[in-house]
């Protein structure tokens, strides 16, 4: 909720807002448009994790989050944790939406796991199994140099990349017809 006065442009069902300053270029103004509802804090209610998230978890506050790079990292590195960010400009809002909107429509798409996948499929998904396993190499090489040796935000993205590699030959999979073959 926003503190206001009259004439102020946000509103208490925003944790956005400004008066004047860029404007959003269409495809910004649909992603505030369109996904910003089905994500945002509802206006009415407690705001606690069971009703946010389905579950109780540690829940974290971002005020003026900016283009959502580090709240993504922080909700990285933090899975079981529950963000919220608000932050009072709109193109700041417009730039987080773009990262949320890269990684949900394609899990979207798929059944829910409930066993291993074994990889494989049809061309394009093998590819990107084959993708994610020389990822997965990466990271357990990245790791093996000690936590002095990296920057810690290299080893969330090659994680990130690889939980990415396995989504998108997921999707490639059921976009060919192929079904997952579970691991029995």
């Amino acid at each position: 909720m926003t503190a206001h006065k009259p004439g102020d442009p946000t509103t208490l069902n925003r944790l956005y807002g400004r008066a004047s300053g860029h404007k959003l270029r269409p495809g910004q103004q649909v992603l505030v448009d369109q996904l910003l509802p089905k994500i945002a804090v509802p206006e009415e209610g407690e705001i606690s994790a069971r009703g946010l998230f389905g579950d109780d978890r540690p829940l974290h506050l971002e005020i003026g989050f900016g283009s959502g790079e580090h709240l993504a990292s922080r909700a990285d590195m933090l899975p079981d944790h529950g963000f919220i960010g608000a932050e009072p400009f709109l193109n700041g809002v417009a730039a987080a939406l773009a990262h949320v909107r890269d990684v949900l429509p394609a899990d979207a798409e798929l059944p829910p796991l409930r066993r291993f996948i074994v990889p494989g499929g049809a061309p394009a998904a093998a590819t990107l199994h084959l993708a994610r396993t020389v990822c997965r190499r990466a990271e357990r090489h990245i790791v093996g140099l000690g936590a002095d040796a990296v920057d810690p935000l290299v080893i969330v993205y090659v994680n990130r990349l690889s939980d990415l590699l396995f989504v998108l030959a997921r999707l490639a999979n059921a976009r060919a017809g192929v079904a997952d073959r579970e691991w029995e």
